[in-house]
This record gives structure tokens, sequence and C-alpha cells, in this order.
């Protein structure tokens, strides 16, 4: 009996969290689903209405965390999507009337994966708690799960021997984003045969197609990589470089990161260094704004706001990077893909603002400079605020 509601239990969880991805394009706006929104009478309905619920409600918004679900965590062996014991411990749970309130986030960290959290209660108190991770990729056009851990058994072989990591990890989040993130950086980085931990990485940002960019530098190749693309959650104001305090934009240009903020109050975050010397020309001389920073959450004024999950495998590839010796970070931002067609397009938009108009067409020189050779560059600015590329 036992292991035919298994086998209904898989076949029913594969068809459902299929169903549940395919359809995952928004964030609920509804308060969390409860308990008494999920009435069943076994794990099989259970499970079924759990992401029957989900997939309605996601359909609507953009999504990123629904938690305080009841439900219970699952895995899978690599071979079958699900391992049995989990399957056997949720029926049993139920037989022996002794099922408690646990947590479910999932997360979309892009079109082709999504993470799952899950935390197990095992008293009525909630005190006993042990966390779990499955990240699902769609590959060849299916979802498989490639990844299945548990953070806390990561703590005793992950062992950072730089004094930057070790000062970074005695911060909480930081500490709970290593563990968890760890080993999903780990697979990227050697599904694309790159060195792990990185050494030097770069940051690009185009705005008006919410799309921030991590490049990694190959030996192999001597150029940068494109590493992964994730989607900027929100950012104020339009096009066009920041140039006074409270004016709501985005800076454009070329910066570096120059803070590890681990203790934001947007989760984590990344500072960059405006007002750079090009800005300190250009911009407003007594209030040009300051405290620009890739963060958290999805509000911001001025900043790039990309979700807590997004933060936390941004945070660590840049945290990890810079304590294996990457001194400064870039960090170029551009209003878009700065090619020939487009700026005739922004100019067309923006014909009006000389002064705008005239720094794209500095900039572009320098994404022009990456597109062709995949390289970095060095460059110094000029008295008007010009960017000179050497």
């Amino acid at each position: 009996m036992k292991n035919k509601l298994v086998r209904i239990f898989i076949n029913i969880f594969i068809i459902v969290i299929t169903g549940f991805i395919s359809g995952c394009n928004k964030l609920t706006e509804e308060k969390p689903l409860q308990k008494k929104d999920i009435v069943s009478e076994t794990p099989e309905s259970l499970i079924n209405k759990l992401f029957m619920k989900y997939s309605e409600a996601m359909e609507k918004n953009e999504p990123n965390i629904i938690s305080d679900i009841c439900c219970d965590s699952v895995g899978y062996d690599g071979k079958e999507l699900m391992k049995n014991e989990y399957a056997n411990e949720l029926i049993k749970k139920y037989e022996e009337n002794k099922y408690y309130d646990d947590k479910i986030e999932i997360n979309k960290l892009s079109d082709d994966r999504f993470k799952i959290n899950y935390e197990k209660h095992f008293d009525k108190n909630q005190s006993a708690v042990e966390k779990s991770f499955l990240v699902i990729d769609k590959i060849n056009e299916q979802w498989r799960i490639i990844l299945d851990f548990n953070p806390d058994k990561l703590k005793n072989i992950i062992k950072p021997e730089n004094n930057f990591f070790k000062q970074q990890l005695e911060h909480q989040k930081v500490k709970e984003t290593y563990n968890e993130y760890y080993e999903i950086i780990k697979y990227d980085f050697q599904k694309k045969n790159l060195n792990y931990p990185p050494e030097k990485i770069f940051i690009r940002v185009l705005k008006e197609s919410n799309d921030f960019e991590i490049w990694m530098y190959s030996k192999d190749t001597s150029k940068y990589n494109l590493f992964k693309k994730y989607d900027i959650c929100f950012h104020s104001g339009t096009s066009g470089p920041k140039r006074a305090e409270g004016d709501k934009l985005v800076p454009e240009g070329y910066y570096y990161i120059n803070d590890f903020n681990p203790d934001s109050k947007y989760y984590l975050s990344l500072g960059i260094n405006y007002p750079n010397e090009s800005d300190k020309i250009l911009s407003n001389k007594e209030s040009p704004g300051n405290d620009i920073y890739i963060h958290g959450y999805c509000v911001s004024i001025g900043c790039l706001a990309m979700t807590n999950e997004r933060i936390k495998e941004i945070y660590l590839i840049a945290a990890l990077a810079h304590g294996n010796g990457q001194e400064e970070i870039p960090v170029h931002i551009f209003p878009v893909r700065l090619t020939d067609e487009n700026l005739i397009k922004l100019k067309n938009q923006y014909g009006n603002n000389r002064e705008v108009c005239n720094f794209w067409d500095n900039i572009k020189s320098g994404y022009e400079y990456f597109e062709k050779n995949k390289l970095l560059f060095e460059f110094k600015v000029d008295k008007n605020g010009k960017y000179i590329i050497q």
C-alpha cells in the first residue's frame, strides 16, 4: 500500500511541478497562502492543490517568494525526480497524525531556473528545523532537479582562507548566503569549465532592457565570457546619466564596486563609486548624489534592485572574486546596448538634450571596444569630464 501511494505521489508531483513552473510568470500580490487554504485528506491531493494554487497565483505578477505554506519537503535521486524516503516520511506523518506547519519558498532565479527552499519542522513549537534546497533547471526543454542539498552540512566543508571572506562570514546574512549558494555557483562554473572561485569578473548593466550581466575572464581564451544574465527587478528614472541628488536616475558610465555591505537594510548590497571623476565634473557640483548600490528587494530610488535571491548570488560571486585578489570589480552602466541603431533611437527620443546625446556618443566607444574585443580597457577623464580610452 505504501509503495503504491509513493508511486502515485511521485507521478502527481512531477505533473504539477511541471505545470507550476511553466505557468510561473509573476509574483502574487495575494496574502501568503495559509494551511486553511489547502484542505487535504491525502499527501497526493495536498501537493496537487498546493502547486495548482501556486500556478494560479503566480500567473499574475513577477515571481519571487511565496512563503508560509503548509507543505513538506521532497527530494530526488538523480534518476527519478523524488527520493522515496521523503515521500515515505510525508505519508508516515499523515498516518501518525503528526503533521506540523512547514515552510516552502519558491524563487524564480531566471526563466530557466527555480530554487525551492524547504524548512521542515519536527515539533509543534517549530523549534526543531531542518533546511534543504532544490535547484531546478530547464535542460533541453525539460525541467530537471540539478541540486539537492542541506546547507547545514556544508559548514564543515567550506573553509575560506582569505581574511576578507572570513570577515564577511562573520555576518549572518553572508554566512547564510554562502551556505545556500556555494554549491549552486560552483555547479554553474563547472558546467561552463570556469575556474572556481572566480579571479576576474566584470558587470555590465543595460537599463532600458533591465539586463544585469556578469562576465568572467577565461585564462584559456584570454577574453571575458558571459557567465550569467539577471533581470533587474526595479530601477527608477529613465535613460540618461545621473547628474544631481534627487533626480532618481541610475548613473551611466564606467564604475567599480567600492563597498560590500553585509548588513544592508536591502538585504545585501554592493556600492559603486558614484560620483566618479567624470561625474564630479559633469554633475551638480554641490549635490551630485551618492550611495548608489546594487541591492536586494524590488524597490529603489536611483539604485539597482535585484530581489533578495538574485543579490545573494551576485554578492557571493563578487565577494569570491574580491577575496581571490580582484581589488576593483568594474561595473559599466549603459542606457541600452549602444549599437548604431539603438543610439539613433535614443537620440530621436532625447534629441533636445544635446549634453546627454554627446555623453552617449562618448561612452559608446567603450561599449564597442568591449563588444569587439571582449576585453576591458584603461581610461582617463579629461578636464571636460569626457572618458578617454587608452
